[in-house]
C-alpha cells in the first residue's frame, strides 16, 4: 500500500495498517513535522524537524523490525519517478489536496489497481473515504462530488456544504493562523474526532482488500460524530460504474452519468416515445480534469411543449427546484447546476 500524505490523520492509519501486519507499505510525504502538528499527529516532539514520511518509517521499524519492506519518500508527489510505485495494489490519499485529486484522475501513467481517498471535514465532525471502483470507474472526483449531492437528503451535509460557502468570500470557519512558518495555518479540529475517524477507515480499507464486497463498485462511507461525542452514525454508498461518455470532436471532455440519473433519462424517454422531451442535468463541472459529472435529473416541467420534431422546455416549478438543490448543497459552486 501507497500512502500519499503523512500528515495527522495520514500518520493513524498508517499506524494501524502497520500494527495490523500490512507489512509492504510506502509513505510519500514531503512535509517536516512542527511543533503545532503535536495536537493530532502520531508523532511527539522528539521528531520535530525531521520528515514526517521519514520519521514514521522509523517509528513503525522500531516496534517491529520486522517490516523491513516499508519505504518512504520525501519528493513531491509531482516529481514522483511513476515506477517506483509499480507493484503496488493500493494507493490512498489522505493529502486533503484537490491538486493531488486532480492529478490523481488525470494521469494515465499510473497503474495501480485500486485508489482510496480519505478526509475530515467540518471541524473534525465528518469524516469520507473514497474508494474507487473497479478500472478506476467510479473515480475519486465522482465520488467527492457524489457527497456534494448528498447534501440534498443528509442534513449535517448540508451543514457542512453551507459552512464551506463562506470560504468563498475569505470567511475561514475552522482555520487558526498561529503564526510559525510557512506551515502555520492549521484546521481547528480535536485529536479524538481525528483518532475516531481513521480508525473507521482503517478497519473498512483492511475489510475489503482484496474487494470481494465491492466487486466493481465503488464506496463511500461517510463517518459523523458529535461534538460533545454523544452522536455517531455513518452513511455507506456502494455506488456502480458511471456512464461515460467522452466528447467526439477530441476536446477531451466528458460526461460522467451516476446509473440513477441514466435510468431517469431512458424512463422519460419512454414515457414519451416518439416525442422529444428533456429536462436539467444535476451535477459539478470540473474544468481542470474537463469532466461532467451528473448525478440526477429534474424532468421536463408541466409546461413544457413537445412533438416529433421539437422539444420547448417549460418553466413551472423549475427555479424554485434548481434554487432548492442549490442552497441544500450550500451553493458550493456557482457553476454546480449543468
Amino acid at each position: 500500500t501507497i500512502f500519499l500524505g503523512a500528515g495527522a490523520l495520514g500518520s493513524k492509519i498508517i499506524f494501524h495498517f502497520a500494527r495490523s501486519g500490512n507489512f509492504n507499505l510506502k509513505i510519500i510525504d514531503c512535509d517536516k513535522f512542527s511543533p503545532h502538528n503535536i495536537v493530532r499527529h502520531d508523532l511527539f516532539m522528539e521528531s520535530s524537524g525531521e520528515n514526517k514520511a521519514k520519521a514514521i518509517f522509523e517509528k513503525i521499524h522500531n516496534f517491529n523490525p520486522k517490516i523491513n519492506s516499508t519505504s518512504y519518500e520525501t519528493n513531491n508527489i509531482f516529481n514522483q519517478d511513476l515506477t517506483t510505485l509499480n507493484g503496488y495494489n493500493w494507493l490512498i490519499d489522505t493529502t486533503a489536496s484537490l491538486n493531488v485529486q486532480n492529478w490523481l484522475v488525470t494521469n494515465k501513467s499510473l497503474n495501480i489497481p485500486n485508489r482510496a481517498k480519505a478526509e475530515i471535514a467540518y471541524k473534525g465532525s465528518l469524516g469520507f473515504l473514497y474508494i474507487e471502483g473497479k478500472k478506476n470507474n467510479p473515480r475519486l472526483d465522482d465520488l467527492v462530488y457524489y457527497v456534494y449531492y448528498l447534501g440534498q437528503e443528509i442534513q449535517v451535509i448540508s451543514s457542512w456544504l453551507t459552512e464551506e460557502n463562506k470560504k468563498k468570500y475569505g470567511l475561514e470557519y475552522d482555520i487558526v493562523d498561529i503564526g510559525i512558518g510557512c506551515n502555520s495555518p492549521t484546521v481547528i479540529m480535536p485529536n479524538d474526532s481525528m483518532s475516531f475517524h481513521a480508525a473507521r477507515f482503517s478497519k473498512v480499507l483492511n475489510s475489503i482488500y482484496d474487494r470481494k464486497d465491492l466487486q466493481n463498485n465503488g464506496l463511500l462511507l461517510i463517518t459523523y460524530i458529535s461534538d460533545n461525542g454523544f452522536i455517531s452514525n455513518s452513511f455507506i454508498y456502494k455506488v456502480p460504474p458511471l456512464e461515460i461518455y467522452s466528447c467526439a470532436r477530441g476536446s477531451g471532455w466528458e460526461i460522467r452519468l451516476t446509473t440513477y440519473a441514466m435510468h431517469k433519462i431512458k424512463y422519460e424517454a419512454s414515457q414519451h416515445k416518439r416525442k422529444e422531451t428533456g429536462g436539467i442535468l444535476i451535477g459539478i463541472c470540473n474544468y481542470k480534469t474537463k469532466s461532467i459529472h451528473v448525478f440526477d435529473t429534474i424532468i421536463a416541467p408541466p409546461d413544457s411543449k413537445r412533438a416529433k420534431f421539437y422539444f420547448f422546455r417549460g418553466i413551472k416549478n423549475l427555479p424554485d427546484q434548481v434554487k432548492n438543490i442549490k442552497r441544500t448543497t450550500g451553493d458550493i459552486d456557482r457553476k454546480s447546476v449543468v
